[in-house]
């Protein structure tokens, strides 16, 4: 049964029903249903989250070599010196003779370790950026190869050319 009752508010009257007068908030079970419902969709959200993780790092180790060969190679061509580029074992150095007289002084010579829950393999283990940023390593070029366990990997290489550059497989 809807029942109407008139108010008097200001200089008019107001014609309102029982119901609307009930009606000024949501119930709590109306509350419950919500919040079951966004912690189902976050749980799911979280799963995927958590699965791509090593997809993620993968990418993120990829990167960051690529960060760091285009930074030496245009570290060379800014400072007119050879840039070197070796990598041992999940560390990769870069070394540029800014002053030329052969010798690592501080500032000179920078490095960065790679994520430790990631795998690759490189060919060489080093190459030099010449001054005009053209590459020179024993096999032409330089190869990186970057996965994890059940993750597709990626592959950065540097061309003679100096181009360097990340494939997905």
């Amino acid at each position: 049964m809807n029942f109407a009752y008139i108010k008097y508010v200001g200089m008019g009257y107001i014609m309102k029903t029982a119901a609307h007068r009930r009606k000024q908030g949501y119930s709590l079970m109306e509350l419950m249903v919500v919040i079951g419902i966004l912690g189902i969709i976050m749980s799911v959200a979280a799963m995927d989250y958590v699965k791509g993780m090593p997809k993620r790092r993968v990418h993120g180790a990829a990167f960051d070599i690529v960060v760091r060969l285009r930074q030496a190679r245009m570290m060379a061509a800014s400072a007119n010196a050879p840039a070197e580029v070796s990598i041992s074992g999940r560390t990769i150095t870069t070394w540029v003779d800014r002053d030329g007289d052969g010798v690592r002084d501080a500032g000179e010579e920078s490095s960065m370790e790679i994520d430790p829950l990631v795998n690759f393999f490189n060919y060489p283990n080093s190459g030099t950026f010449d001054a005009r940023g053209m590459f020179n390593s024993p096999g032409s070029y330089l190869y990186i190869y970057i996965n994890a366990p059940n993750v597709v990997g990626q592959t950065v290489y540097v061309f003679p050319s100096g181009h360097v550059d990340l494939y997905y497989y």
